[in-house]
């Protein structure tokens, strides 16, 4: 406890750094060395303070794919460990972007349950293969916060002319404007770009065995390319040949993800279709 104690001492000496993600939400009073010396209540805030600083960090490395409650806490039984956990989700610090049942936590900064209901249902088109989905549908793709969000994602698809609704007597339809796009463009367009060719034979096997466990792991259908062959141990170039191909027969649906958030890793890894970059893939 000494040595933690020197360190937080030390720690809140120095100059806190621009890009510091600790939430100093947390420090219940200043932590000072004269508070270091003012015996076991402030010394309890410290190590509290630590508990906190320890589960946020661990869910800032896992993004918005979360953890569980053992993943942060362990097997540890100490009391304080799961007081702290309570105290973050009563303070909207941490969230569960998962269901009651098999909960899955993110910092709030990560908790965007509209991004990834828009992200599931962007997933489900599938370009040359005309789908008519109900909203009940789109809803059994996503659980927790995330299905909650299914309605509004809807209408900011709508919104971005990305899904269209149709209505046939009682029931409401929804069609993906993307699924429409091979048959309206132009043969030289719909081709696109000449397309890496694969180094050698693809091995499918391991692919879906990589896909299988993100998907476990995050707890979402669409992963990113990036990821999945990352899990298989391939390179990008040797397998986006065959995605291109597995997407073309309807057995995968590539998803176009966020651009503008994505990493060099991400970027490289994407699939390219009718002139637009893919992230991300979903076996159907």
């Amino acid at each position: 406890l000494g040595f933690a104690l020197d360190k937080v001492s030390r720690l809140v000496d120095r100059p806190r750094r621009a890009d510091a993600r600790i939430d100093t939400f947390w420090i219940h009073e200043p932590v000072t060395k004269t508070c270091v010396r003012g015996g076991s209540r402030c010394r309890i805030t410290i190590m509290t303070n630590m508990i906190a600083i320890e589960i946020l960090a661990k869910l800032e490395t896992a993004t918005e794919r979360g953890l569980s409650k053992s993943q942060l806490l362990g097997k540890s039984k100490i009391k304080a460990r799961t007081s702290v956990f309570e105290d973050l989700l009563t303070n909207r610090k941490i969230a569960n972007i998962g269901t009651v049942g098999k909960p899955r936590y993110v910092t709030i900064e990560n908790f965007k349950p509209l991004e990834l209901a828009y992200a599931a249902l962007e997933a489900k088109a599938t370009p040359g293969k005309v789908v008519l989905f109900l909203a009940s549908e789109f809803e059994s793709a996503c659980v927790g916060a995330v299905k909650s969000a299914v309605p509004e994602a809807i209408k900011r698809l709508i919104q971005d002319r990305k899904l269209i609704p149709i209505k046939r007597a009682r029931s409401l339809y929804y069609l993906h404007a993307e699924s429409l796009r091979h048959f309206v463009d132009s043969p030289t367009l719909a081709s696109g770009p000449e397309q890496p060719q694969p180094t050698g034979k693809v091995d499918e096997a391991a692919i879906r065995e990589a896909y299988r466990r993100l998907v476990s792991e995050t707890g979402f259908s669409d992963v990113r390319i990036s990821d999945l062959c990352r899990r298989a141990g391939v390179k990008a170039d040797q397998i986006k040949s065959w995605l291109l191909a597995q997407s073309r027969q309807g057995i995968i649906s590539p998803t176009r993800g966020d651009w503008s958030l994505a990493g060099p890793d991400e970027r490289a890894a994407a699939i390219e279709i009718n002139g637009e970059q893919h992230l991300r893939i979903r076996f159907l």
